[in-house]
C-alpha cells in the first residue's frame, strides 16, 4: 500500500487526538457494515498487509488490541487515508 506523507496531518482532522476504540474506528471505514463486520474487516487489513501491520506493531499494537492510541491512528490513516476517502 502507498504510505502518503502527511499522515499525522490528515488524523488529525479526521480523528481527535485521543485513544479510539477499534471499533470506533471501524465504523468510520465501513459504515455499510455492521461494528463487529466491520472491526473483523479493518483487521483483515491490518494483519493483511506486513508493512502496516509492522508499522502498527511499532507504536504497541498486538493482537486483540481494542484500543488505538493516537501515534496507531497516524499509522492507519497514514496507509488507508481518511474513512471519507477510503475505498474498500
Amino acid at each position: 500500500m502507498k504510505v502518503k506523507s502527511n499522515g499525522a496531518s490528515a488524523r488529525e482532522d479526521v480523528f481527535p487526538f485521543r485513544v479510539h476504540r477499534v471499533k470506533e474506528v471501524a465504523v468510520r471505514y465501513f459504515p455499510h457494515l455492521t461494528p463487529n463486520s466491520g472491526t473483523r474487516a479493518l483487521r483483515r487489513i491490518i494483519y493483511g498487509d506486513q508493512d502496516l501491520l509492522n508499522s502498527m506493531r511499532e507504536h504497541g499494537y498486538a493482537l486483540g488490541q481494542r484500543s488505538l492510541t493516537p501515534a496507531m491512528l497516524n499509522v492507519l490513516t497514514a496507509y488507508l487515508g481518511s474513512p471519507e476517502d477510503f475505498c474498500p
